[in-house]
């Protein structure tokens, strides 16, 4: 893996605003590598699941401005979270 140029990194925060994340990904290694490379880059996960079920839940619940969602979990597919995900995303529904 490339580390991420910290200049970079600066430079694209001062542009962007801070982005919700919703995050599912059943390996957990790749999701703790996920959640440090979006908070590097300034961004905030406030929901992160392991499981279709978690997924579920957090869907239905959590705030979010994105989602970024592993398309097998557990041989299950992703599917029915995506199209809840799509629903409730706030940048749907600005405050």
């Amino acid at each position: 893996m490339t580390p991420i140029d910290k200049g970079a990194s600066t430079s694209y925060q001062r542009r962007m605003r801070q982005v919700t994340v919703f995050l599912v990904e059943d390996e957990p290694l790749i999701r703790l590598t996920l959640v440090e490379m979006l908070e590097e880059l300034g961004q905030r996960v406030v929901a992160e699941a392991g499981s279709i079920g978690d997924a579920h839940t957090l869907a239905e619940t959590a705030m979010f401005d994105l989602a970024i969602l592993d398309v097998n979990v557990d041989g299950r597919t992703i599917d029915p979270i995506a199209d809840r995900s799509l629903a409730c995303t706030s940048l749907d529904h600005p405050p």
